[in-house]
């Protein structure tokens, strides 16, 4: 059922534009299902190592499956049903939980054990009569399912998972009677989270693309009472075949919306808000713009040391491929990668980006990258995997960003037992943090995470319950992140 292709690619390349700095090492390309294929909406999960994988099938049917391992062995998952476009997260107790479009009635939910695979159980969201485009989201910091629609009459909602009462919804969206919805394609709504539990949201309707998010003091509210932003008119110049998608790093601090541009060769934009959502600005460096790219899914993950953002994407600038875009500074700068050839592009004259699809997984100290693609083949949708894994060398990336305002200097003493002072110095007053990480990108102690002025600062750290070895401390303002390496021996 799963059939496993070789890129003529040698299995560990190193990018020449950024020599050093990272190692990518393509694991294959795999067909996921069978030949027969519907239009073929895909969905990806990964996690500790194992990888979720829902698409469309034959006959107006979703199919799951799971891999116990990163060489993609796979299993059936034996979820069958009269469904569409899924979508697919797994929470830390589990339970698979994933979400379609019922060809008839309201969206259909269901869970199962990680375990078992056979039993699935429905819980349909309140008060919904009609759902399109559904969209799970889980936020592992705090264990909480988030499911998000659009649900007819110009209406979007978010939805919280509750034990008892099953989907409650927690905000609605109403855009305004001037607002067009595509005739074709569909209007979508995308939702993420940071560690203190805040939901981001991107959704569009014609060719606009919305921000919003929870107020700072409602991100987790003990009586439910969600309170979200003004919706945020971030461009006018969306794709109506384009579902706008959104990723945020860990504290909230870039937030990163991507889309597929109304243009003649349906360029990409990706757009970086540093102020919390207030106003948003392109950031392209990098990202091929001779061509036809487009359909581009959009994910974050945290490695300690690293922050990676990375989009999959369509990209015809060089024939018809499957390419990777991804950045160490938070779209700065866009490193891209060829995934596959592909035979034609799917949804390039209409069609549903949902073709597509990305997760990472930050796994032994090493950033694994699952895109999901769709391609079609003698009359025939297939859906395909071609993961990749990138090792980066945090000796070379001690300088992520080069800060006018901020200063770290090198501790002393070096190498030290069991103590070491730290000194900083910025220009301007601003929220400041200083971390320790092992030399895996583990991290062990934060001796700043507060508002300072501008000024010197000295910090001790102390090392006793630490063993020998190399360490790294990092000191971030706003955007700004210096890291040095130091040594403990004892």
């Amino acid at each position: 059922m799963f059939k496993k292709f070789f890129l003529p690619l040698l299995m560990v390349l190193l990018f020449v534009n950024t020599p050093n700095l990272q190692t990518i090492t393509p694991l294959g390309v795999y067909q996921i299902g069978s030949d027969e294929m519907n239009l073929n909406e895909n969905s990806i999960y990964a996690f500790n190592g194992k990888i979720i994988s829902a698409h469309n099938s034959s006959n107006n049917s979703v199919e799951a499956y799971m891999s116990n391992d990163h060489d993609i062995t796979w299993k059936s998952l034996n979820f069958e049903g009269n469904y569409c476009d899924p979508s697919v997260v797994v929470s830390n107790n589990g339970n698979i939980y994933i979400g379609t479009v019922g060809l008839s009635g309201p969206s259909k939910f269901t869970t199962v054990s990680v375990n078992y695979g056979k039993y699935w159980y429905s819980l349909y969201p309140g008060e919904v009569t009609f759902s399109d485009k559904p969209y799970l989201w889980y936020d592992n910091m705090n264990d909480i399912v988030y499911y998000s629609a659009y649900t007819g009459n110009k209406t979007f909602k978010i939805f919280k998972f509750n034990n008892i009462v099953g989907f409650e919804p927690i905000h609605v969206i109403s855009l305004g009677n001037n607002e067009e919805i595509p005739p074709q394609g569909d209007p979508s709504i995308r939702i993420t989270s940071n560690n203190s539990g805040c939901i981001f949201a991107v959704f569009n309707d014609y060719y606009d693309v919305y921000f919003t998010k929870t107020e700072d003091n409602y991100c987790l509210p003990a009586d439910n009472n969600y309170e979200f932003t003004d919706e945020l008119l971030v461009s006018t110049d969306n794709w109506q075949f384009s579902s706008p998608t959104i990723a945020v790093n860990s504290d909230g601090s870039n937030i990163l919306l991507c889309y597929t541009k109304n243009s003649n060769n349906k360029d990409i934009s990706i757009r970086r808000s540093t102020n919390g959502g207030l106003g948003f600005e392109e950031k392209i460096n990098g990202i091929p713009t001779d061509g036809i790219q487009f359909h581009p899914w959009i994910s974050y993950c945290n490695g300690g040391l690293i922050e990676l953002f990375a989009f999959v994407f369509y990209d015809g600038s060089d024939g018809q491929k499957i390419k990777i875009a991804y950045s160490t500074n938070a779209g700065d700068n866009w490193n891209t990668y060829p995934l596959a050839n592909i035979n034609n592009f799917i949804g390039q004259n209409g069609g549903l980006p949902d073709y597509i699809g990305l997760d990472i997984e930050y796994y032994n100290n090493l950033f694994y990258l699952y895109p999901v693609y769709t391609d079609y083949e003698n009359g025939m949708y297939k859906s395909y995997i071609a993961p990749i894994s990138i090792s980066f060398n945090n000796e070379k990336l001690l300088r992520i960003n080069q800060i006018d305002d901020i200063s770290l200097l090198q501790n002393l003493p070096n190498p030290f037992n069991p103590k070491t002072e730290i000194k900083f110095t910025i220009g301007n007053s601003s929220f400041i943090s200083l971390k320790i990480f092992s030399s895996d990108g583990k991290l062990l102690e934060k001796l700043v995470d507060n508002y300072l002025s501008a000024g010197d600062y000295s910090f001790v750290f102390d090392g006793s319950n630490y063993a020998s070895g190399i360490y790294y401390y990092v000191l971030e303002s706003g955007n700004s992140k210096l890291i040095k390496k130091m040594v403990l021996i004892k």
